[in-house]
């Protein structure tokens, strides 16, 4: 028997940039999506920080095409989907790369309003500020 690796990204986070469906020479519908994701930490002072992730996902077909529909720029999304590095060459004759997740499952995140009113930012932490703020996934729901 063959052992099966794992490939598998699973990411939180909100959508960068416009949405523009394309489509392929084939017909077949794609959507690039940049992500982002924060990693947050407290310094010694107390102050929360946050690095952010970005992550290049593709949605090919019937899949793009309904992503397309319903998201937005700083629409809040979680994805699932497998690693895949793709190579090209650039018109200079330079070899490029680009990491991206193949989206094989994608579904939005409702949150709530944050205090000021902004709903492109995640909610406040309930904890006092003991939670990273970006950890704080209140009203997440993957079905």
């Amino acid at each position: 028997m063959r052992f099966q690796y794992i490939n598998r990204q699973i990411i939180a986070g909100f959508v960068g940039k416009a949405v523009e469906l394309r489509h392929m020479p084939s017909g077949d519908a794609v959507l690039d999506l940049s992500v982002a994701t924060t990693n947050s930490w407290k310094d010694k002072q107390g102050e929360w920080h946050d690095d952010a992730e970005w992550h290049n996902c593709i949605f090919y077909r019937k899949q793009a095409e309904e992503a397309a529909a319903v998201l937005s720029k700083g629409s809040a999304i979680y994805v699932e989907g497998r690693t895949y590095t793709r190579e090209w060459e650039a018109k200079d004759k330079s070899k490029r790369k680009r990491k991206e997740i193949i989206v094989e499952t994608f579904h939005i995140i409702h949150h709530i309003r944050s205090e000021k009113g902004k709903d492109d930012a995640p909610p406040p932490a309930d904890d006092a500020g003991d939670a990273p703020p970006s950890m704080n996934m209140a009203g997440f729901d993957p079905r």
